[in-house]
């Protein structure tokens, strides 16, 4: 029994290439050469949360934040099921759970990436300071400055995303990034 594991971050629909439909009509291209080959699997989708994929066309593209270590859990969690392998259909961009360091020494079951996307890498953003007044009233607006630094590609869009100490989702915003 194979694992497809497939991105469903919002960060896909950053790319010109390839479009959502391009993306569902590849993947399920793939899925129906498995079939006809008699090749058993099960499908998720990840993003903040994994959840099992029962049809490929009712992959939505909506989820805040990418969280590989999902994946990782769940074939740990199947380690003792006989898995065949698992396959990684992603873009990369990880922004929520483990470093992908700490699967670094993973050897318990193959595991093969396909990567999504354009071929450009994407801007890397980094938090450089966050100003917030010293005194708050609960119920009351608060105005938080926040410098962010960049590099790679300047005026692109960028989704910056805000969690709690529980990982739990803020908020989260479009910018556009300027040098």
């Amino acid at each position: 029994l194979w694992h497809l594991y497939i991105d469903k971050s919002l960060s896909l629909n950053y790319y010109k290439q390839p479009s959502n439909t391009a993306l569902i009509k590849g993947l399920s291209n793939f899925i129906n050469d498995l079939k006809s080959k008699n090749i058993d699997f099960n499908i998720y989708s990840f993003g903040d949360e994994l959840d099992t994929l029962l049809k490929i066309d009712n992959l939505k593209i909506d989820a805040n934040s990418t969280n590989i270590g999902l994946v990782f859990e769940n074939l740990n969690s199947h380690y003792d099921d006989n898995i065949a392998g698992g396959i990684i259909f992603t873009d990369g961009q990880v922004n929520q759970g483990s470093l992908l360091s700490s699967f670094a020494d993973y050897t318990k079951i193959p595991i093969h990436i396909v990567g999504i996307g354009d071929t450009i890498p994407m801007l890397d953003v980094a938090i450089q300071s966050v100003d917030i007044p010293p005194i708050s009233v609960k119920g009351e607006e608060v105005n938080i400055d926040v410098k962010i630094s960049s590099v790679g590609h300047l005026e692109e869009r960028v989704n910056v995303t805000l969690f709690n100490n529980e990982d739990k989702l803020i908020g989260s915003k479009l910018i556009k990034v300027f040098g």
